[in-house]
């Protein structure tokens, strides 16, 4: 059965447990994000050719979405910003009008928090770039199975989200965000036989 409610997928570390996956493209096989063409050049980047990807939302609002994912061995869980993609990240950054504000979607958090393996490797480049750039208002992760809401605004950070495992029995979660032009709401929801909100948390934007 096909989804019909409208989405966007990036690939995460079990997309690309092996070589061949990886080699192959095998996830954008099923899943290719559809965008309105427009005539500008963050169409030229797709996430199945250059791992980073720019759909408009409206409103005002860019998502960058960025494909981190690595094939290593199966004791192994860690992704790569590569400096090639940190090049055409920092490109997109530039052809995005000034006045948009924007939030990126990547599968491994920026932080070097767990064990090695699964790490980001060149993590500190990319909150290099988040720290730079405070048109980025919230950075919404994967990877660690823990459901987190995090206002890093005051280490001219974004916001950070992980929504959590969705699939993950009473542990699974997920967040639900409602952007405003000042700030955002952010609802938490987790499992308890069915979904229940558990909170939600209102943020300002002051970067």
């Amino acid at each position: 059965s096909r989804i019909k409610q409208p989405w966007l997928a990036t690939a995460g570390n079990h997309d690309r447990y092996t070589y061949r996956s990886c080699r192959q493209k095998h996830f954008y096989q099923f899943f290719t994000n559809t965008r309105q063409k427009v005539a500008e050049p963050v169409e030229f980047f797709t996430l199945k050719d250059h791992r980073i990807e720019v759909h408009n939302i409206g409103q005002g609002w860019r998502l960058i979405l960025l494909d981190t994912s690595l094939a290593t061995n199966f004791h192994s869980a860690e992704g790569l910003f590569s400096e090639k993609l940190e090049k055409d990240l920092e490109t997109v950054l530039q052809w995005i009008p000034k006045e948009e504000s924007i939030f990126i979607l990547n599968h491994y958090p920026f932080f070097q928090n767990d064990e090695k393996r699964h790490n980001l490797k060149r993590g500190k480049s990319l909150q290099k770039i988040l720290e730079n750039n405070p048109r980025i208002r919230l950075y919404l992760h994967g990877h660690t199975h823990r459901q987190t809401v995090a206002d890093l605004q005051v280490s001219h950070l974004p916001i950070v989200l992980d929504g959590g495992s969705c699939a993950q029995g009473k542990k699974g979660g997920w967040n639900l965000i409602d952007l405003k032009p000042e700030g955002c709401a952010v609802s938490t929801y987790r499992w308890d036989h069915r979904w229940t909100k558990t909170r939600t948390e209102e943020f300002t934007w002051i970067r």
